[in-house]
């Protein structure tokens, strides 16, 4: 396959507004895409040349894309790209026409070359790459090449619309697909073990440390009594307000046969090869010979790589082997928990606030917000011991094996194991939920210990329970924002004034607008709010975003942006296109969610 035919399908794609007719694009070049090509092309199709839970990053700014088309143009394109809207948009329209071509594979190998620029002088170095690269293509493929070096692509496309493309082909089964993708969590190789294998391809997805799973998610009940008659004999654990994580520790010599089949494997192993120790990392306890033949990988609830955020987890996490064959006596070579990372104080024995927890997501001066804002993973599953996949072991049976970790925050431990309780009364529920609200927490979660951890989904072996839940509304929401309107008087001034969101209707896969958000924002947060938006900002409303005509924003987002919010009651709307709207709706805080993880029309209706 030519890059230039991908650059005409990606043309096609950027203007076709309605999902079906995007999905149909695609599904007819995955028909005759190969393996390797409909890998490459998944990627690409997303603005990436790895899954999410690679940290490979090309480290480009809009300043250096510009200075390079500056240099073959030979003009200023500040007035081009003012008026285009983008650098590749400005390249495509001045570039001289040419004719050049090249293989996807090689296209695709030339992006990691560029990516895997390190060191002294590499943005120099990246520079003459990127030159070669477009003068090597037509200035179509230029267009889209600048786009995805800056992480600009935003065709429209998401995960599913591939998965949705592919169940159309032959043998395709969209819901087969979805469970393949949901334990790869990887797009790319999803494509590619379907174009390999066909129907069988899901028995060829081996859940291995280094690769994380979708999380398994939690429904939510409106009073204790409720959850009861749910769940009868539930187990009661501490609902932490911080940031899921999925910690995977496994052998460093095993690194290449994990990623084995994927075809960013020898790329990706060499890069590896080139980077430093996370930063900070040698501000903790040193390791010992044994720990340090461990590798480390800390993913998000959205499969984002964080190792580099957390350097004493990396540390704590590399003696996991030690302790878990300290417990049992087997060798533990490859280790997966699920858990929660939350600021806490060990000093005086106190949780920190979700702000101070999020200040730890940075990729620099990583080694002072460590120091400033120290951190516990709270772990409450174990979903991997060696190649010994315990997901379809019940809840009782991987807490057991999960008991090697220590529960006791006296001993000041990095990664401890989450509380666990068993109440026999209503009223025994009710008093742990109040002692874990007195200590700062959110409230519970009570679990179903027989219940299996099936990865991305979300039903009721798990309910939560928080001390917002004791107000006229149930719970806050989890809305997507997929607009906003310009300000008016002392906001005029953001050129920000009221952000539009909506909810996921899941059966339809679309977003259907709930509430506009305009309180509860300080002029501060109004400045960050704004940068937020006009990074996911895009010029045209997508096809699954269904918004009243009396609503319609100035701007148009993408649905990639979540946000918590807090309201008086939920009421029966004729407007929005929800049913529904939110009474006096509240800003409270970002997500760190994906837009198709916000709360659901059909959760809204049990509020």
């Amino acid at each position: 396959m030519l890059i230039s035919e991908l650059a005409t399908l990606f043309s096609a794609v950027e203007v076709t507004p309605k999902r079906l007719e995007m999905q149909a694009l695609l599904t007819k070049f995955y028909l005759t895409a190969t393996p390797q090509e409909a890998a490459i092309l998944s990627y690409l199709l997303v603005g990436r040349i790895v899954p999410d839970f690679i940290a490979v990053e090309f480290q480009l700014s809009d300043k250096t894309l510009r200075a390079v088309v500056e240099k073959l143009l030979q003009h200023d394109v500040t007035q081009d790209v003012a008026e285009l809207g983008d650098i590749g948009s400005v390249w495509e329209k001045s570039a001289p026409t040419s004719n050049k071509d090249m293989q996807l594979a090689e296209y695709y190998e030339k992006l990691w070359e560029i990516a895997s620029t390190k060191g002294t002088g590499s943005q120099l170095a990246k520079q003459g790459q990127i030159i070669s690269l477009l003068q090597a293509t037509s200035p179509l493929v230029g267009r889209y090449t600048l786009r995805i070096l800056n992480s600009k692509l935003r065709l429209g496309a998401s995960d599913r619309t591939i998965l949705e493309a592919l169940g159309k082909l032959p043998d395709g089964n969209i819901d087969e697909l979805k469970k393949l993708f949901a334990n790869t969590s990887d797009i790319g190789h999803t494509a590619y073990l379907f174009k390999t294998y066909g129907n069988t391809a899901y028995a060829k997805a081996t859940f291995t440390a280094g690769v994380p799973v979708s999380a398994k998610l939690v429904e939510r009940e409106g009073s204790i009594e409720a959850i009861f008659k749910r769940i009868p004999k539930p187990l009661e654990e501490p609902k932490y307000d911080g940031l899921r994580i999925q910690v995977h520790v496994f052998k460093s010599t095993a690194i290449k046969e994990l990623y084995e089949g994927r075809v960013w494997q020898e790329n990706y192993v060499d890069w590896l090869a080139q980077q430093k120790a996370p930063e900070g990392l040698s501000l903790f306890s040193t390791l010992s010979e044994e720990a340090d033949e461990y590798q480390v990988m800390l993913f998000s609830r959205n499969l984002e790589n964080m190792t580099d955020m957390f350097p004493e987890v990396v540390v704590a996490a590399k003696k996991l082997p030690m302790q878990y064959e300290k417990k049992f006596g087997d060798k533990a070579n490859e280790i997966v928990l699920d858990g929660e990372v939350i600021g806490y104080n060990d000093l005086v024995q106190e949780y920190l606030p979700f702000q101070q927890t999020m200040t730890r997501k940075r990729k620099y001066d990583v080694g002072n917000a460590a120091t400033e804002v120290p951190v516990k993973v709270f772990s409450f599953d174990i979903l991997l011991v060696n190649q010994e996949n315990l997901m379809s072991l019940p809840l009782s049976a991987r807490k057991e094996r999960l008991s090697f970790l220590d529960e006791n925050l006296d001993l000041q431990q990095t990664i401890v194991k989450t509380p666990i309780h068993y109440p026999t009364s209503l009223s025994e529920a009710e008093k742990l939920f109040l002692e874990y609200v007195g200590e700062g927490l959110e409230g519970v979660i009570f679990k179903d210990d027989t219940s299996l951890y099936t990865p991305g989904t979300r039903n009721f072996d798990w309910l939560k329970y928080k001390k917002s839940m004791k107000k006229d509304l149930a719970d806050t929401i989890d809305v997507v924002l997929i607009g906003y309107y310009r300000g008016e008087g002392k906001l005029a001034q953001f050129g920000i004034g009221a952000l539009l969101a909506a909810v996921y209707d899941q059966k339809n896969d679309a977003f259907v607008t709930v509430t506009k958000i305009g309180t509860g924002i300080t002029y501060e947060l109004w400045q960050s709010i704004k940068v937020a938006c006009d990074a996911v900002k895009t010029d045209r409303k997508l096809d699954n975003i269904h918004i009243p005509k009396s609503l319609l924003p100035d701007v148009y987002l993408l649905p990639e942006l979540v946000v918590e919010v807090e309201a008086d009651e939920i009421t029966k709307s004729p407007l929005h296109t929800s049913g529904y709207a939110l009474r006096f709706p509240r800003f409270k805080r970002f997500r760190e969610k994906r837009g198709t993880q916000a709360t659901t029309l059909e959760e809204l209706k049990t509020l």
